[in-house]
Protein backbone atom coordinates (compact mmCIF):
# COMPACT_ATOMS: atom_id res chain seq x y z
CA UNK A 1 0.00 0.00 0.00
CA UNK A 2 2.88 2.17 -0.26
CA UNK A 3 1.76 3.40 -3.44
CA UNK A 4 -1.61 4.78 -1.94
CA UNK A 5 0.26 6.53 0.38
CA UNK A 6 1.91 8.56 -2.18
CA UNK A 7 -1.29 9.13 -4.01
CA UNK A 8 -2.96 10.61 -0.70
CA UNK A 9 0.67 12.21 0.23
CA UNK A 10 0.45 13.78 -3.05
CA UNK A 11 -2.80 15.38 -2.32
CA UNK A 12 -2.07 16.74 0.59
CA UNK A 13 0.90 18.87 -0.94
CA UNK A 14 -0.95 19.69 -3.94
CA UNK A 15 0.32 17.92 -6.40
CA UNK A 16 -2.44 16.52 -7.26
CA UNK A 17 -5.62 18.73 -7.53
CA UNK A 18 -8.45 16.01 -7.67
CA UNK A 19 -8.52 11.99 -8.92
CA UNK A 20 -11.04 11.69 -11.32
CA UNK A 21 -11.65 8.20 -13.08
CA UNK A 22 -14.89 6.59 -15.01
CA UNK A 23 -16.63 5.74 -12.23
CA UNK A 24 -15.73 7.86 -9.17
CA UNK A 25 -14.03 10.96 -8.96
CA UNK A 26 -12.35 12.11 -5.29
CA UNK A 27 -11.76 15.28 -5.04
CA UNK A 28 -8.69 16.82 -2.52
CA UNK A 29 -10.95 17.46 0.46
CA UNK A 30 -10.99 15.44 3.94
CA UNK A 31 -14.13 13.26 2.59
CA UNK A 32 -12.40 13.07 -0.96
CA UNK A 33 -9.07 11.12 0.88
CA UNK A 34 -10.95 9.80 3.30
CA UNK A 35 -13.30 8.02 0.47
CA UNK A 36 -10.03 6.98 -1.66
CA UNK A 37 -8.09 5.40 1.34
CA UNK A 38 -11.18 3.76 2.05
CA UNK A 39 -11.05 1.85 -1.58
CA UNK A 40 -7.67 1.64 -1.24
CA UNK A 41 -7.51 -0.34 1.80
CA UNK A 42 -10.64 -2.44 0.12
CA UNK A 43 -8.59 -3.27 -3.17
CA UNK A 44 -6.35 -4.44 -1.04
CA UNK A 45 -8.04 -6.88 1.41
CA UNK A 46 -9.77 -8.22 -1.78
CA UNK A 47 -5.89 -8.61 -3.55
CA UNK A 48 -4.72 -10.50 -0.01
CA UNK A 49 -7.72 -12.34 0.35
CA UNK A 50 -7.34 -13.48 -3.49
CA UNK A 51 -3.64 -14.23 -3.10
CA UNK A 52 -4.33 -16.95 0.05
CA UNK A 53 -6.89 -18.76 -1.40
CA UNK A 54 -4.66 -19.37 -4.44
CA UNK A 55 -2.53 -20.45 -2.12
CA UNK A 56 -4.58 -22.46 -0.43
CA UNK A 57 -5.70 -23.73 -3.73
CA UNK A 58 -2.57 -24.84 -4.83
CA UNK A 59 -1.43 -26.30 -1.67
CA UNK A 60 -4.37 -28.70 -1.67
CA UNK A 61 -3.51 -29.87 -5.08
CA UNK A 62 -0.31 -30.60 -4.48
CA UNK A 63 -1.10 -32.44 -1.28
CA UNK A 64 -3.34 -34.61 -3.46
CA UNK A 65 -1.07 -35.46 -6.14
CA UNK A 66 -2.00 -32.82 -8.90
CA UNK A 67 -1.19 -29.77 -10.11
CA UNK A 68 -3.03 -27.59 -12.41
CA UNK A 69 -2.44 -25.74 -15.73
CA UNK A 70 -0.61 -27.64 -18.73
CA UNK A 71 1.81 -29.99 -18.65
CA UNK A 72 5.36 -29.17 -19.00
CA UNK A 73 7.22 -30.85 -22.45
CA UNK A 74 7.88 -34.31 -21.84
CA UNK A 75 5.31 -35.08 -19.33
CA UNK A 76 1.42 -35.87 -19.54
CA UNK A 77 -1.39 -35.12 -17.25
CA UNK A 78 -4.32 -37.43 -16.94
CA UNK A 79 -7.05 -37.50 -14.39
CA UNK A 80 -5.29 -34.32 -12.99
CA UNK A 81 -1.88 -36.62 -12.12
CA UNK A 82 1.37 -35.78 -13.96
CA UNK A 83 3.50 -38.35 -14.90
CA UNK A 84 6.72 -39.38 -17.27
CA UNK A 85 5.49 -39.25 -20.93
CA UNK A 86 6.58 -42.50 -21.98
CA UNK A 87 4.98 -42.53 -25.54
CA UNK A 88 7.43 -42.52 -28.79
CA UNK A 89 9.62 -41.86 -25.95
CA UNK A 90 8.76 -37.89 -25.82
CA UNK A 91 10.80 -37.69 -22.23
CA UNK A 92 13.78 -39.20 -23.96
CA UNK A 93 13.63 -36.55 -26.60
CA UNK A 94 13.14 -33.68 -24.46
CA UNK A 95 15.87 -34.69 -22.38
CA UNK A 96 18.09 -34.60 -25.67
CA UNK A 97 17.02 -31.33 -26.27
CA UNK A 98 17.72 -29.88 -23.10
CA UNK A 99 21.40 -31.14 -23.17
CA UNK A 100 21.65 -30.34 -26.68
CA UNK A 101 20.21 -26.32 -25.19
CA UNK A 102 22.62 -26.53 -22.30
CA UNK A 103 25.85 -27.10 -24.39
CA UNK A 104 24.89 -23.85 -26.90
CA UNK A 105 23.14 -25.61 -29.33
CA UNK A 106 20.74 -23.11 -31.97
CA UNK A 107 17.14 -23.21 -31.64
CA UNK A 108 16.62 -24.23 -35.23
CA UNK A 109 18.98 -27.58 -34.64
CA UNK A 110 16.83 -28.48 -31.99
CA UNK A 111 13.77 -28.15 -33.57
CA UNK A 112 15.12 -29.99 -36.63
CA UNK A 113 15.99 -32.59 -34.09
CA UNK A 114 12.05 -32.62 -32.40
CA UNK A 115 10.66 -33.01 -35.90
CA UNK A 116 13.01 -35.30 -37.23
CA UNK A 117 12.02 -37.67 -34.38
CA UNK A 118 8.37 -37.13 -34.12
CA UNK A 119 8.07 -34.71 -31.04
CA UNK A 120 4.16 -35.70 -29.84
CA UNK A 121 2.04 -34.30 -27.15
CA UNK A 122 -0.53 -35.58 -25.45
CA UNK A 123 -3.84 -33.77 -25.98
CA UNK A 124 -6.61 -34.85 -22.85
CA UNK A 125 -9.16 -33.03 -25.15
CA UNK A 126 -9.94 -35.73 -27.31
CA UNK A 127 -7.19 -38.41 -25.12
CA UNK A 128 -4.75 -38.86 -27.97
CA UNK A 129 -1.09 -37.78 -29.00
CA UNK A 130 -0.78 -36.03 -31.70
CA UNK A 131 2.82 -35.05 -33.88
CA UNK A 132 3.86 -32.06 -33.01
CA UNK A 133 5.54 -29.48 -35.38
CA UNK A 134 8.00 -27.46 -33.75
CA UNK A 135 8.94 -24.36 -34.51
CA UNK A 136 12.61 -22.42 -33.41
CA UNK A 137 10.87 -20.50 -31.14
CA UNK A 138 8.88 -22.76 -29.77
CA UNK A 139 11.74 -25.47 -29.28
CA UNK A 140 12.90 -22.75 -26.60
CA UNK A 141 9.65 -23.94 -24.17
CA UNK A 142 10.80 -27.72 -24.93
CA UNK A 143 14.51 -27.17 -24.24
CA UNK A 144 14.61 -24.67 -21.16
CA UNK A 145 12.76 -27.06 -18.41
CA UNK A 146 15.29 -28.11 -16.08
CA UNK A 147 12.71 -30.08 -14.57
CA UNK A 148 12.74 -32.69 -16.84
CA UNK A 149 16.21 -34.33 -15.60
CA UNK A 150 14.65 -35.40 -13.00
CA UNK A 151 12.10 -38.03 -14.34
Amino acid sequence: MVEAGKIIDMLDKELLRDLKFHSHAFDNSSNGKMMLSMLFVFAKHYSDDLSDKVKRGVRNRAGEGKSGGTPKHGYKQVQGIYSVDTHNNNHELIKTAWHMRAEGTALPEIAKYLNDNQYSKYYTTDDDYRIMKVSPAASVKCSTTPSILDG
